[in-house]
């Protein structure tokens, strides 16, 4: 009973597969002896070499008697090696295997009470009841030199066929027989036969073992194709004995092997990973190759097998077979080996392809800023960088990022109009510390971000939101440091407080026009509580007139904590507190950590007051050119361009323009303010003036020369008129005394 009801549905299925199959089976398109049939024992195959195989062929084993267990289609649990996991759980038919073109042989003794008989359904077979069963054999036919055969004609139908014994049925001598088509396990056997490791080693008929183990007529296609692809030597066999020889089909020189290796480049796919096996050497390279890269035109013993199944966490990709758990086990590359190849876990041909095939895990290994970029949230990740959270979205977290959209970020204008202290404060909004997923999020639905605000899930028929931000379909994107939920549109906060941002020059104000949200509204502003400072309810009591001193007004916007501390230490607040008005050019903390100063701190108190300027002075009465005088004494010149302005050498911050104060208004600016150039000048003027008095003094020192040189002269001239007459005296003498001289001695004479 229990054979009857696990045979009857499993005969059924195999029963449902009947198909024909035309022509006449003959020796040369099938088996070259027996007329064209193999010969298929029905007890399987023998243990020794068939004597008239040349490639040693089992031989047959056809013996049909009682007291053989013979596969009869009962389920047969497997427990080898290489059981399928259903054959090993659930178990398969016991079944022989037999196909067209084929001589089903039953070999028994006359007397022995064997006979073949066809059974007609698994029913029968089962219950031995051979009311309706073909006779195929009698008790003497089994005796013949070729004893008795059930011939299965190339048109024969392609089903499982019963055969049982009258006699020996009860004691298990009956047997169920599967055929297939002789033309798909023919060819399915001579293609591995062209490309078997037999053809380097020449041993395609088996010179190496004592027996084949394929059964017919699987041994005789594979030694075929074996055979038609092996090179022809000639006399130098010497490749045979190191397993070197070169089959036809991987010879790229030779027109089988040109076509072959050709036909596989067309279905190449350059995108896909795979191991390079030098099958000679057993040399892997999953690093450096591609699939053409991988071929017989450049290595004939090059063996190309793509990956079909990777892990992102691991950075490991199944690629064919042969791995350490044998030659039927994955083969597995480990990509994170790949420092600089073609793969290399870092380069984006392996990015594309692991987040192909394993997109979950692959965003896992990434941080959210670059989980960004995979995202395409291109404007989220500028953002980011100018806010400088990189380092912080790339840290250990976790975090919980509710990321908004490139079409969420132009609704606020252009990034680099945006201060990033204010982008920083925006940004920080959109996160919460610790990992939450959406349905953490749907469970606990309020979170406090990192930037001190507390959002809200809401779920109604408008959709899921966080705030006013519609949730995307783009949710639960796991990082390497937390979780990312897309969100299509910035998040705002619905708090009494809150500021008027002028969308069109992009700058907050709580003018008295203004200092509402339905005011707001009305002039086409954005009311935001990320302005720097607050339109709250008392200043919007008062008239738009904020009631905080300039002091308070800095430190609750937070962009000024370095002002701040410069201005107490210098003993200002009391000032910049006092009623004013005042003007304040306030460096943000982004320009005084691009300053340095090694003054004394009553230079840094001069450098402070040439910051402030008395009086309010709003942006409206700025002019081009304007020159306003500090409360330190220096000039300051306001330069207004098409879409920039500056005081002197720093610029203006013009979405931080007119922070209204209660005694006066603050203006940023990107850079501390030098008076370098003034002082220069000055150096400049007084040196001119030390120039021109040196020439001044060399010249009353040229003029005196001049003078003394003019005395000179005329004492010379007084005392060579002097000697002249001297001389002329002298001279009448000397002559007064030669004349006498001369009378003298002529009268001497």
């Amino acid at each position: 009973m229990k054979i009857n009801t696990v045979i009857i549905p499993i005969l059924q299925v195999l029963w449902s597969h009947v198909g024909n199959v035309e022509g006449a089976c003959n020796v040369d398109e099938h088996h070259p002896e027996n007329n064209g049939y193999f010969i298929e024992g029905i007890n399987g195959f023998g243990s020794i070499v068939d004597p008239i195989s040349d490639s040693k062929r089992r031989i047959t084993n056809s013996t049909w008697q009682a007291g053989i267990s013979y596969p009869d289609g009962a389920l047969k649990y497997c427990e080898g090696v290489y059981c399928s996991e259903t054959c090993r759980n659930e178990g398969c038919p016991n079944i022989m295997y037999g196909h067209t073109c084929s001589n089903i042989r039953f070999c028994y003794e006359s007397g022995s009470g064997s006979d073949v008989w066809m059974m007609p359904d698994e029913m029968a077979m089962a219950k031995c009841d051979f009311s309706n069963a073909t006779q195929v054999c009698t008790e003497t036919d089994g005796e013949d030199d070729d004893c008795c055969n059930f011939s299965v004609e190339e048109d024969a139908d392609l089903k499982l066929y019963l055969f049982a014994s009258k006699a020996g049925c009860d004691v298990g001598q009956k047997a169920a027989v599967e055929i297939a088509d002789f033309a798909e396990v023919g060819d399915a056997c001579f293609g591995m036969g062209l490309t078997t490791s037999r053809i380097r080693k020449c041993t395609c008929n088996y010179e190496d073992r004592e027996m084949s183990t394929l059964s017919e007529p699987c041994h005789s296609q594979f030694v075929s194709g074996c055979n038609y692809h092996a090179p022809e030597l000639g006399d130098d066999k010497s490749c045979c004995e190191t397993g070197s020889c070169v089959g036809k089909h991987l010879d790229y020189n030779d027109p089988i092997g040109m076509a072959v290796e050709d036909d596989r480049k067309e279905l190449c796919r350059e995108d896909i990973p795979g191991r390079c096996l030098t099958s000679i050497t057993g040399e892997d390279d999953c690093c450096t190759k591609t699939c053409k890269s991988c071929g017989t035109d450049i290595n004939p013993f090059f063996e190309w097998a793509a990956c079909d199944k990777g892990n992102a966490t691991t950075s490991v990709g199944e690629c064919g077979y042969g791995g350490h758990g044998g030659r039927y086990s994955k083969y597995e590359c480990d990509f994170s080996k790949c420092e600089d190849g073609v793969w290399a876990v870092s380069g984006d041909l392996y990015k594309d392809w692991i987040k192909t095939v394993d997109g979950d895990n692959y965003s896992k290994t990434l941080t959210m800023l670059e989980a960004a970029t995979e995202l395409d949230l291109t404007l989220l990740e500028s953002a980011i960088k100018r806010a400088g959270l990189e380092e912080t979205l790339s840290g250990p977290g976790p975090f919980t990022l509710f990321a908004p959209t490139n079409e969420a970020f132009m609704k606020i204008g252009d990034l680099e109009d945006i201060p990033s202290a204010a982008l920083k404060a925006v940004l920080l909004d959109h996160v919460v510390a610790g990992k939450f997923l959406s349905s953490d999020v749907m469970e606990m639905k309020e979170f406090t971000t990192v930037g001190g605000k507390t959002i809200t899930f809401t779920l109604s028929e408008e959709g899921a939101k966080i705030n006013n931000a519609p949730l995307s379909d783009t949710f639960d994107v796991e990082v390497s440091n937390g979780v990312i939920h897309v969100v299509s549109d910035i998040i705002t906060f619905t708090i009494p407080s809150g500021a008027c941002y002028d969308m069109s020059s992009h700058t907050c104000g709580c003018k008295a026009d203004a200092c509402s949200k339905e005011k707001c509204d009305a002039k086409g502003g954005a009311w935001t509580d990320q302005c720097p400072s607050h339109c709250d309810a008392e200043v919007c009591a008062n008239g738009g007139i904020e009631t905080k001193n300039m002091l308070e007004v800095a430190e609750a916007a937070g962009f000024f904590t370095k002002l701040l501390s410069a201005v107490k230490s210098t003993g200002l607040e009391d000032t910049l507190s006092g009623p004013g008005p005042f003007t304040l050019i306030a460096p943000t903390d982004e320009a005084f950590a691009m300053y340095k100063f090694d003054g004394t701190n009553d230079e840094l108190k001069t450098l402070l007051t040439n910051h402030v300027i008395s009086g309010k002075l709003v942006s409206e009465d700025i002019t081009s050119g304007m020159e306003v005088t500090t409360l330190g004494g220096k000039v300051l010149t306001i330069v207004i361009g098409a879409e920039s302005a500056t005081i002197n050498d720093a610029s203006l911050v013009l979405e931080l323009m007119d922070i209204q104060a209660s005694n006066g208004i603050i203006h940023a600016v990107s850079s501390v303010l030098t008076f370098e150039v003034e002082e220069e000048k000055e150096e400049v003027k007084d040196k001119e003036k030390e120039e021109v008095k040196d020439k001044e003094k060399e010249e009353v020192k040229d003029k005196e020369k001049e003078e003394v040189k003019e005395e000179e002269k005329e004492d010379v001239a007084k005392e060579e008129e002097d000697n002249s007459a001297e001389t002329s005296s002298s001279f009448t003498k000397y002559l007064n005394v030669s004349v006498l001289g001369l009378l003298l001695f002529a009268c001497a004479l």
